[in-house]
């Protein structure tokens, strides 16, 4: 496998890895399954989607940005595992090996409506909703290698965007679901191309013996920002989005990765275990004023921005195991979210304004 694919999920492994050697002290008693009409939400707050083990094996949650509320929305021997919200908050998109192998599944926020999109022999992962939710971008893994598809938001009309035969994964839709940006092996090593929505006009964008991975669009979608290899170790850089002004931000002896914009593209959050042990740290767009929001000697990561980029929601072994957490963008009022037992994971907010008064209507 491509270590392209390997870098967004290894602090996932070392989370997991951490989970199994220390139980969480009991600290508070799970919410059951709930039935959608049993769930209470505030429809003015953002929620979070995350996954949890805390009732036996890896389920997807939801909760009220504030913590309250935590309800569970699948109940399957078979794990399941969130991949965000769609464009207008109603849906969420998740991977579920339910019925015998990795496919893509969404559900209202409620739990209701869970309904498989993809139906085939070989792993479907990684599905993103385009702006508007006209399409769902995914990877599918086929002939022991990784190849992009688009299919309508319904799961209708699936088709094969790259067709070469190397190495192709890490899809991301432009801010405004014109263009996708990616990486590929075809030219030998991981690099970052971009291609329109249908396929068409495929471009490599980075040209080195390195490989150049993880990369994301600005929110105006004229950058993009990426992690490369090219001076012996994981840093971050930034490019235009033809791939010209490429330019180093971090540089250090340490691995900086996962970066990403801040709502207003002012700054770029990234993990990096420069102070020994995994932390979230956050620049300016030059790569100014870095600074670490944690600070403390346990493993701290996957960060997400909340919509107004006023708050981060990140993933700590503070108590052992893994908790959600949230905090200011300046790294203060840290609060625990989740104390429960077992492992809490993949936080990911929802967009601000939740569109569907009928969904709404149903969590209230």
């Amino acid at each position: 496998m491509s270590k392209s694919t390997l870098i967004p999920f290894l602090s996932i492994l070392i989370l997991i890895s951490c989970s199994g050697k220390k139980k969480k002290t009991t600290r508070g008693k799970s919410e059951s399954f709930q039935s959608p009409s049993q769930t209470n939400f505030e429809s003015n707050q953002n929620k979070i989607v995350f996954r949890s083990n805390r009732d036996g094996n890896y389920e997807i949650y939801i909760m009220n940005s504030d913590g309250s509320n935590q309800t569970r929305l699948t109940n399957h021997i078979k794990g399941d595992f969130p991949h965000g919200f769609s464009s207008d908050g109603s849906k969420i998109i998740f991977n579920s090996a339910r019925d015998g192998n990795d496919e893509i599944y969404v559900m209202d926020i409620d739990g209701r409506n869970q309904t498989r999109l993809t139906i085939n022999n070989v792993s479907d992962f990684n599905p993103q909703f385009s702006l508007h939710n006209l399409n769902i971008i995914y990877t599918v893994h086929i002939n022991g290698k990784n190849k992009i598809f688009i299919m309508n938001s319904d799961g209708s009309n699936q088709r094969k965007l790259t067709v070469n035969d190397n190495w192709d994964g890490n899809p991301q839709f432009s801010p405004n679901g014109l263009q996708i940006v990616f990486v590929s092996k075809r030219d030998g090593n991981d690099e970052i191309y971009l291609m329109d929505l249908d396929g068409n006009n495929q471009k490599r964008l980075t040209n080195n013996y390195a490989s150049d991975f993880i990369p994301q669009f600005s929110p105006d979608g004229s950058q993009i920002v990426f992690v490369s290899r090219r001076d012996g170790n994981d840093e971050i850089y930034l490019m235009d989005l033809d791939g010209n002004n490429q330019k180093r931000l971090t540089n250090n002896y340490a691995s900086d990765f996962i970066p990403q914009f801040s709502p207003d593209g002012s700054q770029i959050m990234f993990v990096s275990d420069r102070d020994s042990n995994y932390e979230i740290y956050i620049m300016n767009l030059d790569g100014k004023v870095q600074r670490n929001l944690t600070k403390n000697m346990k493993w701290d990561g996957l960060p997400q921005f909340s919509p107004d980029g006023s708050k981060i929601v990140y993933v700590s072994s503070m108590d052992g195991v893994g908790d959600i957490y949230i905090m200011d963008i300046d790294g203060n009022q840290k609060v625990n979210l989740t104390k429960f037992d077992g492992d809490d994971d993949r936080p990911q907010f929802s967009p601000t304004i939740l569109t569907h008064p009928d969904i709404i209507s149903s969590l209230n």
